[in-house]
């Protein structure tokens, strides 16, 4: 399995959600549940925060996106025990940050790959995306080609698909 680290600092978060672009939306407090062994229960805030930091860089069904943080996290109540489940249930309530992007939406990444066919980029300095070069547009015409290993580059979301293992993003730069 592969592990993405992330961390990113409130301010960087904020400045995530406040570009119209980034694709990042926050999801103020989110009520959810977790389930912690026995031997959790004894610092439950650390327990909580330490599932919780597993869960950063997956998908979220529930959330339709990648999280990228939990802030502000209140644990408020242990649920009831359930007979013949071995974890106790723990409520709690975060701020999720999460990342969202959708076919249609426009992301700007930092070249990071580059060949006549195609370019690489990286988005929140985590997310992988290919910009192939059409294949009606020669190489030496293509927006693509007057780009280097880290410029910015501005495109429009074709295909993604979060769910996998690893998130798959694939995007077009919109032709000047």
């Amino acid at each position: 399995m592969v592990t993405i680290s992330a961390k990113f600092q409130v301010s960087e978060l904020n400045n995530l959600i406040a570009d119209k672009k980034s694709c990042v939306k926050r999801s103020v407090k989110c009520n959810r549940k977790l389930y912690l062994k026995p031997c959790q229960l004894t610092d439950l805030k650390e327990s909580v925060k330490e599932c919780l930091d597993s869960e950063i860089t997956t998908y979220d069904d529930g959330l339709d996106g990648i999280i990228l943080s939990f802030k502000n996290i209140q644990v408020y109540t242990l649920a009831e025990d359930i007979p013949g489940i071995p974890e106790i249930p723990v409520n709690y309530t975060a701020d999720v940050y999460v990342f969202k992007p959708k076919v249609g939406s426009i992301l700007t990444g930092i070249v990071n790959k580059k060949s006549e066919d195609h370019i690489g980029c990286l988005v929140h300095k985590l997310f992988n995306v290919t910009i192939p070069r059409p294949t009606t547009i020669a190489a030496d015409e293509w927006d693509g080609a007057d780009l280097s290993i880290g410029d910015n580059v501005t495109f429009s979301i074709d295909k993604v698909d979060l769910t996998g293992h690893l998130p798959y993003i694939k995007g077009s730069i919109n032709q000047s």
